[in-house]
């Protein structure tokens, strides 16, 4: 049992750097959407590029998924010092592994959709599409599963702190 868990929590480190990894790649799309060509300077070779998405799509997708993978990080060395159950450590495993790349997916397809991927369908901000859908269904499931999870930590941090006091 304590080896699985260790292993879950090695895991999560993993993804956490890996969601890290992916936000600083969109950094550089962040960048050459802002240039609308792709370069690195001082390089004299650049290829001009209409980059789908928005500013804030891209600088979201960049922070967004820099932050994701730190919170994994931070809750995998948490587990560490709080008890869970075995179902509970192994739902809170998986919801954060939901969250960070169900985030991922909103950041991207986000960015691809007229709605933005904040509804399944049209809302005010454009018509809905595939890509809205696949934005739209991984960061709910996300925002379901973090939450969740968050609980689940929490209660269990609270539960120890209570039991040392005591």
């Amino acid at each position: 049992m304590e080896r699985q868990s260790e292993r879950r929590h090695l895991l999560l480190i993993a993804h956490g750097a890996a969601l890290m990894l992916v936000g600083m790649l969109c950094g550089f799309v962040f960048t050459f959407y802002l240039l609308g060509e792709i370069g690195l300077s001082p390089i004299p070779i650049a290829w001009s590029v209409e980059i789908p998405g928005s500013e804030r799509g891209w600088r979201a997708a960049h922070l967004g998924n820099i932050l994701n993978g730190l919170m994994i990080v931070a809750i995998a060395a948490a587990l560490g010092r709080v008890r869970l159950s075995e179902a509970a450590e192994r739902w809170v495993f998986a919801s954060l592994l939901v969250t960070g790349w169900g985030n991922a997916a909103f950041y991207l397809f986000g960015n691809l959709a007229p709605n933005r991927g904040l509804s399944l369908g049209t809302n005010r901000l454009g018509e809905g599409n595939v890509f809205g859908a696949l934005a739209y269904v991984p960061a709910i499931a996300a925002a379901v599963c973090v939450i969740v999870a968050l609980i689940l930590v929490l209660r269990a941090a609270l539960s120890d702190a209570r039991r040392l006091a005591a």
